[in-house]
């Protein structure tokens, strides 16, 4: 709602009109896969319209959420920023430890691999 009504100039009213009837959309076209007279017809891909939801979250949009994430934090961000924070919760080793080897090293790759593997691309 804030990024319409700040980019396109709209009010928050028209905004949020437009958000409900975008979710309103999507919702009704994920009720119809599964009941009445379109059940099984009314999809994407040969899946039902949910089906499709779920998967493109599950399998491709987290995935690539977490690999953002952990390469903003880890590339991007000031490491003394980063440390500031969590010191107090794990300590001075510890911090080093899941800095430059958990974060920076080990999440990228096991991120990459596991969204692979659910993909199909990849058997392990």
């Amino acid at each position: 709602v804030y990024y319409l009504a700040k980019s396109h100039k709209l009010s928050r009213l028209r905004a949020c009109a437009i958000v409900f009837a975008f979710t309103y959309v999507l919702g009704v076209a994920c009720i119809l896969g599964y009941y009445g007279a379109t059940a099984g017809s009314f999809g994407v891909f040969g899946a039902p319209f949910f089906d499709v939801l779920d998967y493109a979250t599950s399998k491709i949009l987290m995935p690539i959420g977490g690999l953002v994430i952990v390469v903003f934090v880890g590339f991007v961000m000031r490491r003394e920023a980063v440390r500031e924070l969590l010191v107090p919760y794990m300590g001075r080793t510890g911090f080093k430890i899941w800095y430059f080897v958990l974060l920076r090293c080990v999440s990228p790759v096991a991120i990459i691999l596991i969204a692979l593997r659910e993909l199909g691309i990849l058997r392990i």
